[in-house]
């Protein structure tokens, strides 16, 4: 020994490896006898990159380099090493031991790229290709999941037992996020068997069914479910579609109820409308025989001696006539109002008057009761006002004959207020006080219907047929109005009507009169009527008045004797066989214009009645029964 310290040999450094190896054209990677990498080139480091880095000191591969360490020239040998994904790959190379003085020998392994590339090359696009699938199987999943999250229908997929695998953000919005089916569909049974049921029950109902399933706090929700089996890799699953049918079904049931009452509002409409076209016909034909019977006791009455025995029956019979006749007006006036399409028909008038005229009507009757009736009027009653006049007359009237009725020896009072509201309006109080029988005032609401009267026995003190209340209730509500009832039972009643009604202008006092020709001469008159008495009785009261009459069975016959013979007036009854009167009246005024009046005859007092005689070309209409006062008014102004 020379005395110097010697040193123990250490690895090569890389870069005295990296001059050695430079430009070797082969993937070259240099390890330490224990498979430590000290150096690669850029062709080995794929190799390396895929997991021969890793294997280098692997039990087989570092028995390939010491083999090659202990011998004289390159080994050849088959390295193996396991990718990223799992595969076991191998490649073949060259070991040869490279000793530099003064260092620990080294391996160098030198691969051989021209035997293995196409190999790799087929492993590298494999695993690209596994490596793409996966990411394009990320993505899809990405995307399902977004269309499965935006299907307005819950959805749920479970397996065979029934427990949940994955649901949509719907049906978890519509149960909550924890709940499994036998939480959804509650009852007995497991998850499994609540599967198995709505399989069932989705087949048997052809493909969905309906059922109402438990939500969050026991609130119920209606709901449509379709249950299937489905295959997959990993075996069958389940899909469940829940869709919420709960305001589908409220609406449902709504309009069912709907219906229901339109059936039940139609059924209650055609009986109303059967019984209003009942009590109308009946009615008309009361008014044929009464139009004969009151009349001949008018021109009866005139035959026999005052103050005599036929005298006394005449005005019996006369009486009860009347009393027959308002009974008959009663239903037709209840009918008329009860139309659905009635309207109001607004005029001008004052109250004073109307109410002077109405309550004279009544003097007679009151006096036989030992009633007295008073009438007081506050403020500017003489002001016009516009309202219906025939409704305004339905309700003061009832109310009068009401308290006449049920009053004996007493006081009957009409007081009529009105109160000026504004420049244009007026709020009309109409009060009829009696001191008669007076019932319960909570029963109003019953005695304002129809055929209602304050008491059902047999031995009840007071007739009526119930009608008068119940007309005054309509013609009140018509008129928007109220009505309002104060009575106590045996000291008397007072009712109350409010009305706010539009002032009129000053008007003419005088009427409209249908146009008659002047005659100096007897008149000369056709009476036309299908009804033998109805002719008769007419033609006496018009023989009496000094006029030359002649007689028409029905149009026919009256156009024929209009068109060959001058008359003064006619008297056109409107309902008859063959041709009715506004017929014959239209083919008259066709060919000979306005000139003759005609003077229609009818048993209908409604509007619309009315109203068809004026445009078939009458000029004025006379409701029977016809009284004689009516023709004296006729004949007087075709003698004046």
């Amino acid at each position: 020994m020379d005395g110097s310290t010697m040193r123990s040999p250490s690895v090569v450094p890389a870069d005295l490896v990296s001059a050695f190896l430079k430009g070797d054209p082969s993937p070259v990677i240099a390890v330490t006898m224990g498979g430590g990498l000290i150096y690669s080139n850029n062709k080995a480091q794929s190799f390396l990159d895929q997991g021969l880095a890793a294997a280098l000191s692997s039990e087989v591969n570092t028995a390939a380099v010491h083999f090659a360490m202990r011998s004289s020239q390159a080994v050849p040998r088959r390295l193996q090493f396991e990718t990223p994904e799992g595969v076991i790959a191998g490649v073949k190379a060259t070991i040869s031991a490279v000793r530099l003085e003064g260092y620990l020998p080294l391996a160098v392994i030198r691969i051989d790229a021209d035997k293995i590339s196409h190999r790799f090359r087929r492993l590298t696009d494999r695993i690209n290709a596994q490596n793409q699938h996966l990411a394009e199987a990320s993505r899809d999943e990405k995307v399902f999941g977004r269309i499965f999250n935006t299907i307005a229908e819950g959805v749920l997929v479970c397996d065979l037992n029934g427990q949940v695998l994955v649901r949509n953000a719907a049906l978890t919005a519509m149960v909550g996020p924890d709940a499994h089916l036998a939480a959804i569909f509650g009852g007995q049974g497991d998850c499994a068997t609540h599967l198995t049921q709505a399989l069932a029950d989705t087949e048997a109902g052809g493909g969905y069914y309906d059922r109402t399933i438990l939500i969050g706090d026991g609130q119920r929700l209606e709901v449509e479910i379709s249950a299937a089996l489905t295959e997959t890799v990993d075996g069958k699953i389940a899909v469940l579609v829940f869709r919420d049918i709960t305001e589908r079904r409220a609406l449902e049931r709504a309009l069912k109820l709907a219906d229901e009452a339109n059936r039940r509002r139609e059924v209650l409409t055609a009986k109303t409308e059967a019984t209003q076209r009942f009590l109308s016909v009946m009615s008309h034909e009361l008014r044929t025989p009464l139009n004969g019977t009151l009349a001949a006791l008018q021109l009866l009455n005139d035959e026999v001696a005052k103050n005599s025995v036929a005298d006394e029956l005449v005005s019996l019979a006369q009486r009860s006539g009347d009393q027959v006749l308002a009974q008959v007006e009663r239903i037709l006036e209840y009918t008329r109002l009860d139309v659905r399409d009635f309207a109001p028909r607004p005029a001008a008038m004052r109250l004073d008057q109307f109410a002077q005229d109405l309550v004279q009507h009544f003097e007679e009757d009151a006096y036989d009761r030992g009633n007295a009736i008073d009438v007081h009027l506050l403020g500017p009653s003489y002001r016009r006002v516009f309202c219906d006049p025939a409704l305004l007359r339905d309700i003061v009237y009832n109310l009068i004959d009401n308290a006449v009725k049920f009053t004996h020896d007493g006081r009957i009072g009409l007081n009529i207020e009105m109160e000026q509201r504004s420049a244009r309006r007026v709020e009309v109080l109409i009060r009829v006080s009696d001191t008669g029988a007076g019932f319960d005032s909570d029963d109003l609401e019953r005695l304002t219907a129809e055929f209602e009267i304050g008491e059902h026995s047999y031995s009840r003190a007071f007739d009526g047929a119930g009608l008068g209340l119940a007309i005054v209730a309509k013609a009140v509500a018509l008129m928007d109005g109220r009505l309002e009832a104060k009575s106590v039972i045996g000291v008397g009643s007072v009712m109350t009507v409010r009305l706010s009604l539009p002032l009129a202008e000053m008007l003419n006092d005088g009427r409209a009169q249908a146009p008659l020709r002047t005659v100096l001469t007897t008149p000369k008159v056709l009476v036309v009527d299908d009804n033998a008495t109805n002719r008769q009785v007419l033609g006496m009261t018009l023989d009496r008045q000094d006029c030359d009459v002649s007689f028409a069975r029905d149009g026919k016959e009256a156009l024929s004797a209009m068109n060959t013979n001058s008359f003064d007036t006619v008297f056109m009854d409107v309902s008859m066989p063959e041709m009715d009167g506004l017929e014959a009246t239209r083919r008259y005024r066709a060919l000979h214009g306005p000139e003759l009046p005609i003077i229609g005859v009818t048993a209908h007092a409604d509007p619309k009645s009315h109203r068809d005689c004026m445009s078939a070309g009458m000029d004025g209409v006379l409701i029977k029964p016809i009284q004689i006062a009516e023709i004296k008014e006729i004949v007087a102004r075709l003698k004046a």
